[in-house]
């Protein structure tokens, strides 16, 4: 049988929430640290604005993915992994085709699932799936406490070293001069 890794999206394949607020700053000129300073100082309602506004501006076809993150997937691809991504981000029709039109671009990978809860996701298909990788700390905690299933916690470019590390115990990087990504290596 074939081993399944289930990966989530966003913080842990790009660099979200920065991405977003880096577009709120573009968009409005303010500059928010976190997104729980921006909900308190806009209020709720102007947030789910602004955050549907995001999401339908067309960024997250765009949005840059950690280099490191295509090379673990890579190599898990390459060694008869099955590589399944989740996300909760909203089943708006937009969303959802472009999440998949930016997966496509950067990954290959076998399943897209869109949850609206996590646990109740695990709770169905863990049984199935070999490694989880989250950048949310509590999910990761939930799959290790006995369901059988690996979780890493994935929430920066480094951490995915970690992951082709610990499994495959090769290490892999990016040579990165100013903004440009020269190349990826693998070892």
């Amino acid at each position: 049988m074939e081993k399944i890794i289930l990966v989530d999206i966003d913080g842990t394949v790009n660099s979200y929430p920065k991405c977003f607020l880096d577009w709120v700053k573009h968009d409005s000129g303010v500059d928010y640290l976190t997104i729980e300073e921006m909900k308190k100082q806009v209020g709720i309602t102007s947030y789910q604005h602004i955050k549907y506004k995001y999401r339908m501006s067309g960024i997250k076809r765009e949005l840059p993915v950690y280099p490191s993150s295509t090379i673990v997937l890579k190599s898990f691809k390459d060694s008869g992994w099955q590589v399944w991504f989740y996300t909760t981000r909203p089943k708006i029709k937009k969303v959802m085709v472009d999440t998949r039109f930016w997966l496509n671009k950067h990954f290959s990978y076998n399943q897209l699932f869109f949850v609206d809860d996590k646990k109740r996701f695990l709770n169905t298909h863990v049984s199935t799936i070999s490694l989880l990788i989250d950048d949310d700390p509590e999910i990761i905690e939930y799959v290790n406490n006995g369901y059988g299933c690996t979780g890493m916690l994935v929430n920066d470019a480094d951490s995915w070293q970690n992951v082709l590390q610990k499994i495959f115990d090769k290490k892999c990087g990016v040579v990165q001069h100013g903004n440009e990504m020269s190349k990826l290596w693998i070892t």
